[in-house]
């Protein structure tokens, strides 16, 4: 009877073990699958925040609307490519002649492009930004982007591609949860030389953002 229950008990004590270490072994895997929905989670948030972007060129007025997909120490630049690779290269393009920096500066210069687009809309064109192939790399609560871009304009029915590039940004979650740009660099590979104002679509002394 003794040897009986001394088996009986070592199967239990054998058996709890084993789901123990069951236990054990799981807990990496589901941290690994949490981390794996918050990155997802962070994804789709910096998704937002770039679609956000292009419907407010497109169809905002509210300016804050606009500012708000910035942080405060922000930094917006438009160059034409091609450029060099590297780094140290997109922080001097970044604070270069030319940069937009802050979103007292940004908000002048959206009410500027919403000026220019009603402009264009009274003519009968009507431009809609659109972005293709985000590539995100997650950093904590930082995160790098770099994606294609074109702008297309439906003049009175007839429709072309305004513009080309890439846009590489830099992404922070902010104290409030959300993630936005604080930096933005948009690489023009192309562009039409003139809109139908007579200004330039992608040129000049104040590049809008595109």
């Amino acid at each position: 009877m003794k040897q009986r229950i001394y088996r009986i008990a070592g199967c239990l004590i054998a058996g709890c073990l084993a789901v123990a270490v069951s236990l054990m072994a799981q807990q990496p895997a589901q941290k690994s699958l949490e981390q794996r929905i918050k990155a997802m989670e962070d994804r789709e948030a910096i998704l937002k925040t770039m679609h956000a972007y292009a419907y407010t060129i497109d169809f905002g007025r509210e300016v804050h609307e606009y500012t708000d997909l910035y942080t405060e120490d922000a930094v917006f630049q438009s160059v034409l490519a091609p450029a060099p690779r590297g780094a140290s290269h997109w922080e001097s393009i970044a604070r270069g002649p030319g940069a937009v920096v802050g979103r007292e500066a940004l908000e002048k210069w959206i009410t500027n492009e919403w000026q220019v687009r009603d402009r264009l809309m009274a003519g009968g064109h009507y431009r809609i930004h659109e972005m293709n192939e985000p590539d995100i790399t997650l950093d904590g609560d930082r995160a790098t982007v770099h994606s294609y871009f074109q702008t297309t304009d439906n003049d009175n029915g007839r429709i072309f591609v305004v513009s080309i590039g890439v846009y590489q940004d830099r992404f922070v979650r902010s104290p409030d949860g959300r993630w936005r740009m604080q930096e933005r660099i948009l690489l023009r590979q192309g562009a039409v030389a003139q809109n139908p104002t007579g200004a330039s679509a992608e040129k000049g002394s104040t590049p809008a953002p595109r």
